[in-house]
């Protein structure tokens, strides 16, 4: 096994070293949530895990827009293109507001 790995090129490692943390923190996810269901109420698990979801559904696309940035923001950087950065960087802001105030004035009506 440690001889098939030291054959793999960096980027399959890379993704063996993703593969593992993310395993490993679903696996601490999931001791966490077997701690916090013994500890707390009904309720306050109920109210917990709400709480918990409702930031996973805020972070989830916004590290994808992350990733996105990150990936323009390199490839310009790379061509040393500034200004592109720039326009790259103002065009998501500026979509990202207007999504932001529109999902705000639909949930405030």
């Amino acid at each position: 096994m440690i001889r098939y790995l030291k054959n793999l090129d960096a980027f399959h490692k890379n993704i063996i070293l993703v593969f593992i943390g993310s395993f490993s923190v679903s696996f601490l996810n999931l001791l966490y949530q077997f701690l916090i269901a013994h500890r707390l109420s009904p309720s306050d698990f109920a109210a917990t895990n709400s709480l918990l979801s409702i930031c996973m559904l805020i972070s989830m696309p916004l590290s994808a827009l992350q990733t996105l940035v990150a990936k323009y923001t390199s490839e310009f950087n790379a061509q040393a293109n500034t200004e592109k950065i720039k326009e790259v960087i103002s065009s998501i802001l500026r979509r990202a507001l207007q999504f932001a105030l529109l999902t705000f004035f639909v949930f405030f009506i």
